[in-house]
């Protein structure tokens, strides 16, 4: 199996499948009678790990413009940049999930499309998500939300979310 915690994986697979999308999961569409229940037009919103994937181009098209996409692969956060750019708002930055360089308390929500579940599938995989799940709720509002779409079932990912280290509200 791939190591999916490796930049260099993804810089190497978005490089082979240049001009292609792929959205992990759920597209906005399927996802938007959620989020419309989370955002007003003015929240902050962290996409943990975009890839090349339209959803953050359908959430800002849908009227939300303070959109901050990050992924560890320079490679997709270059082709995403050109590929927005009549999308000026709209921040793509390269920046590890387990490092966040963004200030405390300054989003209102993170979403997070399979980028718990490559974590795991990567090396030192439960340190690397307590690190991600540290990180995600220091860059939160008290009031922001942590939206995970996942693979695994909720049985085996709620022990991420419940560790000792964080104080998330489970809903």
């Amino acid at each position: 199996m791939p190591n999916y915690g490796d930049p260099k994986y993804w810089d190497k697979r978005y490089t082979e499948n240049a001009g292609s999308i792929f959205d992990w999961l759920e597209d906005y569409n399927s996802l938007k009678p959620l989020l419309s229940e989370l955002l007003t037009r003015d929240s902050r919103v962290l996409v943990l790990g975009c890839g090349n994937a339209k959803f953050s181009e359908d959430l800002y098209d849908d009227g939300y413009k303070n959109i901050y996409n990050i992924d560890i692969s320079s490679v997709v956060i270059q082709t995403m940049s050109e590929r927005n750019r009549s999308r000026p708002d709209m921040k793509y930055e390269v920046m590890d999930v387990c490092d966040i360089k963004y200030p405390t308390g300054f989003f209102d929500i993170a979403i997070d499309k399979s980028t718990l579940d490559a974590l795991l599938c990567g090396d030192n995989a439960y340190i690397n998500v307590a690190k991600m799940m540290k990180e995600v709720q220091r860059v939160l509002k008290p009031s922001g939300y942590y939206v995970a779409i996942s693979y695994g079932k909720p049985d085996s990912r709620a022990f991420h979310f419940e560790r000792e280290h964080l104080s998330l509200t489970m809903k």
